[in-house]
């Protein structure tokens, strides 16, 4: 409804508070002033509610008002500050909550608010991902996921997101390794990061999502010489990911080598919300809770030390069947 997509309210428009619908004439009216207040500005642009409008975009604006036949509905989402303040915003903090109005459970309420859910949930995604947290994502998608129709637009800054982070791992991976470019990737490979992966649907993406698995899995193996923890915690991370069933197995061979070598002492990750479900999202069966784990890199046994004690038993094995031929010779 504005220059960005994003919702702007009719209250803020029409400085609106009655219980009714405003009437045409009322419309009317407050574009004209919105427009003369522009004109009486000098500018090009005037802010409304935080936004910069131009006149063209204030006419398209109040034209688009005009027209839209559930006037009624603003009133609900008015009603709902927290539900206005994140569609014309795109900001939404965990702890918030949705006021529960009967208008969320109507389908026509439903289709109406979605076209300004996009842009609002596009730019929380987007924002999530820049700054590698999931929290604020995972709690809004408790109380509002995109409906199926419109899902693969909304998680859209997802899917760009994972082609340019891909882009920047097979650069990293085909460089000898530089402190300073790893660091640069702290945001791509956080766990952080993977939780946002796995809140979006299972099927959207899935080839984007492969290739990020097969670049984590093979910068897992080249950091695994100069950051042997980080290597490990990024592997067993890195297996939660909705992946194909090749990635999936490999995934899982490299970590029962890690664990043979390391053991299988591990402690919980603390950089992130340990609530946030670390699953996939499947809109049919419920969803699993796998625990976030990295690998603490004490080795059970050294390669060494599982040297020894393989000898060891072989040489029990060897006085045991060299007492049982005693035995039975002398029972002959």
């Amino acid at each position: 409804m504005t220059n960005t997509g994003l919702y702007i309210s009719p209250v803020t428009l029409l400085d609106w508070d009655n219980d009714k619908p405003p009437s045409q004439q009322e419309i009317r009216m407050a574009r004209k002033r919105w427009v003369a207040e522009l004109d009486l500005s000098g500018n090009s642009t005037i802010s409304i509610n935080g936004q910069e409008f131009g006149k063209q975009e204030i006419i398209t604006t109040f034209d688009r008002l005009q027209k839209d036949e559930h006037l009624a509905y603003h009133l609900a989402v008015d009603n709902d500050g927290v539900m206005r303040h994140f569609l014309e915003t795109g900001e939404f903090t965990k702890g918030q909550q949705f006021v529960a109005l009967r208008e969320y459970e109507d389908e026509a309420f439903i289709q109406w608010i979605t076209p300004y859910v996009v842009p609002a949930f596009q730019k929380l995604l987007a924002k999530s991902f820049a700054t590698g947290t999931a929290v604020h994502v995972a709690a809004l998608c408790k109380q509002m996921f995109p409906p199926a129709s419109i899902e693969a637009e909304a998680w859209q800054p997802a899917c760009d997101y994972l082609r340019k982070a891909t882009a920047f791992m097979e650069y990293f991976v085909e460089s000898s390794f530089q402190e300073d470019r790893f660091q640069q990737m702290q945001k791509i490979i956080s766990l952080g990061t993977m939780q946002l992966l796995c809140l979006k649907p299972v099927h959207l993406f899935s080839q984007d999502i492969d290739e990020y698995c097969r670049l984590l899995h093979k910068l897992s193996r080249e950091l695994h010489k100069e950051k042997p923890e980080e290597s490990v915690a990024l592997l067993h991370n890195g297996s939660n990911l909705p992946m194909n069933d090749l990635l999936c197995n490999i995934f899982r061979m490299q970590i029962d080598f890690y664990h043979r070598y390391y053991g299988q002492t591990a402690c919980p990750r603390q950089e992130e919300d340990e609530n946030i479900p670390f699953a996939w999202y499947d809109p049919a069966p419920a969803t699993v809770n796998k625990p976030l784990y990295h690998l603490r890199l004490e080795p059970a046994v050294t390669p060494v030390a599982e040297k020894k004690n393989i000898i060891n038993i072989l040489i029990v094995i060897i006085i045991a069947l060299i007492a049982i031929i005693l035995h039975l010779a002398l029972t002959d």
